[in-house]
Protein backbone atom coordinates (compact mmCIF):
# COMPACT_ATOMS: atom_id res chain seq x y z
CA UNK A 1 0.00 0.00 0.00
CA UNK A 2 1.19 3.86 -0.90
CA UNK A 3 0.57 6.05 2.05
CA UNK A 4 0.24 9.21 0.50
CA UNK A 5 1.24 12.04 2.90
CA UNK A 6 -0.52 15.55 1.86
CA UNK A 7 0.12 18.63 3.91
CA UNK A 8 -1.99 21.82 3.06
CA UNK A 9 -2.80 24.90 4.38
CA UNK A 10 -5.65 27.66 2.86
CA UNK A 11 -6.07 25.46 -0.72
CA UNK A 12 -9.47 26.09 -2.08
CA UNK A 13 -8.38 23.83 -5.01
CA UNK A 14 -7.33 20.55 -2.81
CA UNK A 15 -9.92 18.81 -4.39
CA UNK A 16 -7.77 18.94 -7.63
CA UNK A 17 -5.01 17.02 -6.09
CA UNK A 18 -7.75 14.62 -3.97
CA UNK A 19 -9.19 13.63 -7.28
CA UNK A 20 -6.60 13.13 -9.37
CA UNK A 21 -5.14 10.57 -6.87
CA UNK A 22 -8.73 8.80 -6.71
CA UNK A 23 -8.39 8.64 -10.57
CA UNK A 24 -5.40 6.25 -10.63
CA UNK A 25 -5.43 3.14 -12.00
CA UNK A 26 -3.66 1.75 -8.66
CA UNK A 27 -6.12 1.69 -5.84
CA UNK A 28 -3.92 0.33 -2.69
CA UNK A 29 -3.48 3.41 -0.97
CA UNK A 30 -3.97 5.88 1.94
CA UNK A 31 -4.32 9.52 1.63
CA UNK A 32 -3.48 11.48 5.32
CA UNK A 33 -4.30 15.16 5.08
CA UNK A 34 -2.70 16.93 7.74
CA UNK A 35 -4.36 20.64 7.18
CA UNK A 36 -2.81 23.84 8.96
CA UNK A 37 -5.83 25.86 8.27
CA UNK A 38 -7.95 27.68 10.68
CA UNK A 39 -10.54 26.23 9.88
CA UNK A 40 -11.50 22.62 10.38
CA UNK A 41 -12.57 20.60 7.00
CA UNK A 42 -13.00 16.97 8.36
CA UNK A 43 -16.82 17.27 7.28
CA UNK A 44 -15.23 17.69 3.54
CA UNK A 45 -13.53 14.12 3.45
CA UNK A 46 -15.19 11.77 6.02
CA UNK A 47 -17.33 10.20 3.73
CA UNK A 48 -13.98 9.00 1.97
CA UNK A 49 -12.45 6.21 3.23
CA UNK A 50 -9.53 5.74 2.06
CA UNK A 51 -8.33 9.60 4.03
CA UNK A 52 -6.82 10.12 7.09
CA UNK A 53 -7.80 13.97 8.08
CA UNK A 54 -5.59 15.42 11.00
CA UNK A 55 -6.54 19.47 11.47
CA UNK A 56 -3.62 21.39 13.09
CA UNK A 57 -3.21 24.99 12.87
CA UNK A 58 0.21 24.77 14.57
CA UNK A 59 1.94 22.24 12.57
CA UNK A 60 4.60 23.94 10.09
CA UNK A 61 5.96 21.60 7.26
CA UNK A 62 8.50 19.42 9.25
CA UNK A 63 5.95 18.85 11.85
CA UNK A 64 2.90 18.67 9.67
CA UNK A 65 4.80 15.52 7.74
CA UNK A 66 5.93 14.07 10.77
CA UNK A 67 2.76 13.74 11.60
CA UNK A 68 1.20 12.27 9.00
CA UNK A 69 4.00 9.70 8.88
CA UNK A 70 3.47 8.50 12.37
CA UNK A 71 -0.09 7.38 11.29
CA UNK A 72 0.91 6.26 7.29
CA UNK A 73 0.55 2.34 7.30
CA UNK A 74 1.54 1.60 4.03
CA UNK A 75 4.76 0.35 2.57
CA UNK A 76 5.65 3.02 0.53
CA UNK A 77 4.96 6.68 1.08
CA UNK A 78 4.28 9.58 -0.94
CA UNK A 79 5.48 12.96 0.26
CA UNK A 80 2.71 15.52 -1.63
CA UNK A 81 1.68 18.98 -1.07
CA UNK A 82 -1.92 19.74 -1.91
CA UNK A 83 -0.51 22.10 -5.12
CA UNK A 84 0.32 19.09 -6.73
CA UNK A 85 -1.28 17.22 -9.11
CA UNK A 86 -0.51 13.13 -9.73
CA UNK A 87 -0.02 13.10 -13.73
CA UNK A 88 -2.27 9.62 -14.97
CA UNK A 89 -0.70 6.62 -14.16
CA UNK A 90 2.17 7.69 -11.86
CA UNK A 91 1.26 5.57 -8.49
CA UNK A 92 1.78 2.70 -10.61
CA UNK A 93 4.96 3.59 -12.03
CA UNK A 94 5.92 4.30 -8.59
CA UNK A 95 5.46 1.06 -7.35
CA UNK A 96 7.17 -0.84 -10.49
CA UNK A 97 10.30 1.51 -9.38
CA UNK A 98 9.84 0.95 -5.49
CA UNK A 99 10.71 -2.77 -6.07
CA UNK A 100 14.49 -1.74 -7.25
CA UNK A 101 14.47 1.79 -5.45
CA UNK A 102 14.08 3.35 -2.45
CA UNK A 103 13.71 6.76 -3.16
CA UNK A 104 12.00 7.88 -6.55
CA UNK A 105 12.32 11.64 -7.82
CA UNK A 106 9.09 12.99 -9.70
CA UNK A 107 9.80 15.70 -12.21
CA UNK A 108 7.54 18.60 -12.29
CA UNK A 109 5.44 20.68 -14.45
CA UNK A 110 4.75 23.91 -13.76
CA UNK A 111 0.71 24.85 -13.96
CA UNK A 112 -0.26 28.74 -13.57
CA UNK A 113 -3.22 30.85 -15.08
CA UNK A 114 -0.23 33.53 -15.90
CA UNK A 115 1.38 33.06 -18.89
CA UNK A 116 4.89 33.36 -17.44
CA UNK A 117 4.71 31.12 -15.00
CA UNK A 118 3.51 28.31 -16.92
CA UNK A 119 6.76 27.77 -18.14
CA UNK A 120 7.72 24.32 -18.24
CA UNK A 121 6.44 22.13 -21.31
CA UNK A 122 5.36 18.17 -21.85
CA UNK A 123 8.56 16.29 -23.04
CA UNK A 124 9.95 13.34 -22.64
CA UNK A 125 12.04 13.01 -19.33
CA UNK A 126 15.93 13.07 -19.27
CA UNK A 127 16.49 10.55 -16.82
CA UNK A 128 20.19 11.36 -16.83
CA UNK A 129 20.23 15.22 -16.23
CA UNK A 130 17.43 14.09 -13.19
CA UNK A 131 20.07 11.85 -11.56
CA UNK A 132 22.97 14.48 -12.09
CA UNK A 133 20.79 17.77 -10.83
CA UNK A 134 19.47 15.65 -7.35
CA UNK A 135 22.11 16.49 -4.86
CA UNK A 136 20.25 16.92 -1.65
CA UNK A 137 22.06 20.54 -0.91
CA UNK A 138 21.97 22.27 -4.14
CA UNK A 139 19.95 19.94 -6.46
CA UNK A 140 17.25 20.79 -8.71
CA UNK A 141 15.07 17.31 -7.80
CA UNK A 142 14.86 16.15 -4.58
CA UNK A 143 12.42 12.65 -4.30
CA UNK A 144 9.32 12.54 -2.88
CA UNK A 145 8.56 8.78 -2.97
CA UNK A 146 10.07 6.78 -0.23
CA UNK A 147 9.99 2.84 1.20
CA UNK A 148 8.37 3.97 4.59
CA UNK A 149 11.43 1.90 6.48
CA UNK A 150 13.51 4.25 4.42
CA UNK A 151 11.55 7.27 5.02
CA UNK A 152 10.89 6.66 8.96
CA UNK A 153 14.71 6.35 9.81
CA UNK A 154 15.16 9.54 7.80
CA UNK A 155 12.60 11.12 9.91
CA UNK A 156 14.26 10.02 13.13
CA UNK A 157 17.21 11.26 12.21
CA UNK A 158 16.64 14.76 11.25
CA UNK A 159 14.39 15.01 14.73
CA UNK A 160 17.49 13.55 16.39
CA UNK A 161 19.40 16.50 14.95
CA UNK A 162 17.19 19.55 15.86
CA UNK A 163 16.41 20.83 19.43
CA UNK A 164 12.45 19.35 20.40
CA UNK A 165 11.35 23.35 20.62
CA UNK A 166 12.52 24.01 16.62
CA UNK A 167 10.79 21.66 15.05
CA UNK A 168 7.21 23.47 15.05
CA UNK A 169 9.36 26.68 13.57
CA UNK A 170 10.69 24.76 10.59
CA UNK A 171 8.92 26.15 6.96
CA UNK A 172 11.00 25.16 4.47
CA UNK A 173 13.64 22.81 4.06
CA UNK A 174 12.46 20.01 5.31
CA UNK A 175 12.16 17.57 2.45
CA UNK A 176 16.43 18.28 1.89
CA UNK A 177 16.85 17.13 5.38
CA UNK A 178 14.89 14.51 4.53
CA UNK A 179 16.70 13.47 1.76
CA UNK A 180 20.12 14.53 3.15
CA UNK A 181 19.62 11.48 6.18
CA UNK A 182 18.10 8.98 3.70
CA UNK A 183 21.02 9.17 1.74
CA UNK A 184 23.39 7.83 4.47
CA UNK A 185 20.98 5.25 4.15
CA UNK A 186 20.99 4.37 0.48
CA UNK A 187 21.40 5.29 -2.54
CA UNK A 188 19.13 3.43 -4.92
CA UNK A 189 17.23 6.09 -6.39
CA UNK A 190 14.98 6.25 -9.18
CA UNK A 191 13.10 8.37 -11.33
CA UNK A 192 9.76 8.29 -12.45
CA UNK A 193 8.61 8.58 -16.30
CA UNK A 194 5.12 10.48 -15.56
CA UNK A 195 5.29 13.81 -14.69
CA UNK A 196 4.18 15.71 -11.53
CA UNK A 197 1.96 18.46 -11.85
CA UNK A 198 2.45 21.68 -10.09
CA UNK A 199 -0.33 24.49 -9.35
CA UNK A 200 2.17 27.67 -9.22
CA UNK A 201 0.89 30.91 -8.14
CA UNK A 202 -2.13 32.21 -10.13
CA UNK A 203 -0.50 35.50 -10.15
CA UNK A 204 3.34 36.55 -10.97
CA UNK A 205 2.81 38.80 -7.58
CA UNK A 206 2.08 35.88 -5.86
CA UNK A 207 5.13 34.30 -6.89
CA UNK A 208 7.30 36.96 -5.73
CA UNK A 209 5.72 36.61 -2.51
CA UNK A 210 6.08 33.02 -2.37
CA UNK A 211 10.27 33.19 -2.55
CA UNK A 212 10.22 36.14 -0.86
CA UNK A 213 8.17 34.22 2.00
CA UNK A 214 10.86 31.14 1.11
CA UNK A 215 14.09 33.73 1.64
CA UNK A 216 12.82 34.43 5.31
CA UNK A 217 12.13 30.78 6.08
CA UNK A 218 15.74 29.74 4.56
CA UNK A 219 17.14 32.61 6.86
CA UNK A 220 15.18 30.54 9.96
CA UNK A 221 17.54 27.30 9.05
CA UNK A 222 20.24 29.13 8.16
CA UNK A 223 20.67 31.05 11.38
CA UNK A 224 19.44 28.53 14.13
CA UNK A 225 19.36 25.27 12.87
CA UNK A 226 23.27 24.44 13.24
CA UNK A 227 22.76 20.62 12.29
CA UNK A 228 21.60 21.83 8.56
CA UNK A 229 22.34 25.59 8.63
CA UNK A 230 24.27 25.33 5.16
CA UNK A 231 20.90 23.86 3.48
CA UNK A 232 19.68 27.23 4.37
CA UNK A 233 22.60 29.24 3.10
CA UNK A 234 21.39 31.87 0.35
CA UNK A 235 24.96 31.09 -1.80
CA UNK A 236 23.53 27.31 -1.92
CA UNK A 237 19.56 28.37 -2.79
CA UNK A 238 20.35 30.77 -5.29
CA UNK A 239 22.46 27.99 -7.38
CA UNK A 240 19.38 25.77 -7.03
CA UNK A 241 16.36 28.54 -7.63
CA UNK A 242 17.02 29.14 -11.30
CA UNK A 243 16.74 26.02 -13.25
CA UNK A 244 14.31 23.79 -13.98
CA UNK A 245 13.64 20.35 -16.55
CA UNK A 246 13.59 23.09 -19.53
CA UNK A 247 16.85 24.61 -18.34
CA UNK A 248 18.23 26.49 -21.13
CA UNK A 249 14.54 28.56 -22.16
CA UNK A 250 14.59 31.97 -21.55
CA UNK A 251 11.40 32.07 -19.75
CA UNK A 252 13.00 30.22 -16.99
CA UNK A 253 16.28 32.95 -17.09
CA UNK A 254 13.88 35.20 -16.30
CA UNK A 255 12.27 33.61 -13.86
CA UNK A 256 15.39 32.70 -11.55
CA UNK A 257 16.44 36.45 -11.93
CA UNK A 258 12.52 37.32 -10.06
CA UNK A 259 13.30 34.11 -7.74
CA UNK A 260 16.62 35.25 -6.67
CA UNK A 261 15.81 39.00 -6.04
CA UNK A 262 12.71 37.79 -4.25
CA UNK A 263 14.37 35.01 -1.88
CA UNK A 264 17.31 37.64 -1.33
CA UNK A 265 15.19 39.85 -0.12
CA UNK A 266 13.62 37.76 1.80
CA UNK A 267 16.19 36.38 3.39
CA UNK A 268 17.80 40.26 4.23
CA UNK A 269 14.53 41.22 5.82
CA UNK A 270 14.49 38.40 8.84
CA UNK A 271 18.04 38.92 9.07
CA UNK A 272 18.36 42.28 9.63
CA UNK A 273 14.73 42.25 11.93
CA UNK A 274 16.59 39.82 13.95
CA UNK A 275 19.82 41.46 14.47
Amino acid sequence: MISIEMITKNDNNINKSINAILNQEFKDLEIIIVDSSIEDHYKDYESISCIKYIHDVNSNFLNARFNANKVAGGDYVLLLDSTRILDKDVLANLINLGENKDMVIIPEINKSKSKILNYNKWGKIDINYVLSNCNPVNGIFLPRFYKKNILDDAFNRVLNNINKNEINNICSLEDRMLYLEALKISNKIGVCKSYLIHRESESLMNYIKKYYRYGKCNYYVFSRISRYSYLGDPRVKIENKGTSIHKNSLKNKILFFIKTISFILGFLSAKFKHQ
